[in-house]
């Protein structure tokens, strides 16, 4: 290899660290990987954040038991929004925790059966992905998790919403997704909200998220567009 060659590869390489850390993509990867090399056990993660976890349950579980509502259940995505305002629609509970895996929302679907709900809509899948747990393993996670609520929830309709698009290892989102259509049944809806977030290069649109996996207000918009037929 030239000198010119690898100066060259030097510089796009520093180029490549600048625009992942200006997105936001390189604090969040790196913030996954420091808590996975401590962990093992992929498949039964409950938490990318378990202090996080830990103290946002306690915080919901100290709430009244208000029943009879609306309920957004899942991770970050659904944690990060204010439901309720975003849909102009008064009885919309918020029951989303940050860094929650399958298996972490499926632990807590007992304390969500206490408040009865009437409609549960379902987001979670990419904290597992990114922990290491493969498409196929995240699909038998879910299918449990929606057998699990429609047990613990008989009165409820549950609706399965499709993992969202991020900027980085796309492929397993799409994988999961195809997988999670088969869920539909009685009582069971699928809502495909991938396919409005998804750029034409094939990953979350760069003008709807900061760190390639979260939304901006904008995408929340589209995400309440899809939805609003269902409430």
């Amino acid at each position: 290899m030239t000198s010119r060659l690898r100066i060259s590869l030097v510089l796009n390489l520093m180029l490549l660290c600048l625009l992942l850390k200006s997105s936001g993509i390189l604090h969040f990867i790196s913030d996954r990987i420091s808590f996975l090399s401590a962990n093992t056990s992929t498949y039964s993660i409950t938490s990318l954040e378990p202090g996080n976890h830990i103290m946002r349950s306690e915080t919901l579980a100290a709430l009244p038991n208000t029943t009879g509502y609306t309920v957004f259940f899942g991770d970050s995505l659904i944690d990060k929004e204010e439901w309720n305002e975003l849909f102009s629609k008064p009885g919309i509970l918020n029951r989303g925790i940050s860094g929650d895996t399958i298996a972490g929302v499926k632990e807590r679907v007992p304390q969500l059966a206490a408040l009865k709900p009437r409609k549960i809509f379902l987001m979670c899948g990419i904290n597992s992905l990114i922990a290491g747990v493969t498409p196929a393993q995240a699909y038998l996670q879910y299918k449990a998790l929606v057998e699990s609520l429609l047990h613990d929830c008989p009165d409820t309709s549950i609706y399965v919403m499709s993992v969202l698009p991020i900027s980085f290892d796309n492929y397993k989102v799409a994988a999961l997704n195809k997988s999670l259509q088969t869920l539909t049944q009685k009582r069971v809806v699928y809502i495909d909200i991938y396919s409005h977030l998804v750029a034409s290069t094939g990953y979350l649109s760069s003008d709807l998220t900061q760190d390639g996996v979260h939304l901006n207000g904008n995408g929340y918009k589209i995400w309440a567009t899809v939805v609003q037929p269902y409430l």
